[in-house]
């Protein structure tokens, strides 16, 4: 806390911003102990000498602030982890859903379609078999920050749980264009091999699907399942889109 009883006689900091507004004194009280998330000012325009019921109140004042702003970190906490995934910080699926029924719902209006890219990696029980549950733990943070570089800037990358990813990209005028991006994906993870950022190689096969204007989000999920599966049953590390020869 600190008290300014008259500006005239102030040395330990410059008065220029309380001259110019007119202001003789002043108290300033920290908001927050181990976190400062602001300050409490108050001022007088005359020479005041504050006293202990001022600077109690004040501190009250300030008392009540940090507990409703630590509440509501708390709560924006919570809601922040009951959406992401707690190993790499992806969305979760409670999330991808909810950016899934949003773009659904906006691509009408936009005149633009939604592409669901469904992301499983292939054997990847050999991996966790090989390295551990710590290693494919590694991993999969280090496949999660990657693909998130390797998609549009307005993409989701979420996790569904285990080693199945999605992509939900809105705004997507086509067919090449949702293809261009599983494209990018697995040249991505083909990178991530090539610079020995892995302890041991991975793969993934997408499957990628295109909504329609009478297409739901359960249907477009079964559309880029069954693709998916088409492209594990044509090699590990390809893409396949849905009704195309992608």
């Amino acid at each position: 806390m600190i008290v300014c009883a008259d500006r005239v006689h102030e040395t330990r900091f410059s008065t220029v911003g309380m001259t110019r507004r007119g202001l003789h004194s002043g108290v300033c009280v920290p908001i927050g102990a181990e976190a400062v998330w602001g300050v409490l000012t108050a001022h007088s325009r005359r020479p005041r000498e504050y006293t202990d019921r001022d600077l109690t109140f004040l501190r009250s004042v300030t008392a009540v602030l940090s507990a409703a702003i630590r509440r509501i970190e708390a709560e924006a906490a919570l809601v922040y982890q009951s959406l992401h995934d707690p190993l790499t910080g992806l969305p979760n699926r409670a999330l991808a859903r909810r950016r899934l029924d949003d773009a659904m719902d906006a691509a009408p209006r936009g005149g633009t379609r939604v592409a669901l890219l469904l992301v499983d990696l292939d054997d990847f029980k050999i991996v966790n078999d090989s390295l551990g549950h710590a290693g494919g733990d590694d991993a999969l943070v280090v496949l999660a920050r990657h693909l998130r570089s390797a998609v549009r800037p307005g993409d989701t990358v979420a996790r569904l749980g285990g080693d199945e990813l999605v992509v939900v990209c809105e705004h997507v005028a086509g067919a090449a264009e949702a293809v261009a991006i599983a494209a990018r994906i697995t040249g991505s993870v083909a990178d991530l091999n090539r610079a020995g950022s892995l302890d041991w190689p991975i793969s993934a096969s997408i499957g990628v699907a295109l909504s329609d204007p009478e297409c739901t989000r359960e249907e477009l999920v079964r559309r880029a399942d069954s693709a998916m599966y088409r492209a594990k049953a044509a090699g590990a590390g390809g893409y396949a889109f849905y009704g195309g020869p992608f």
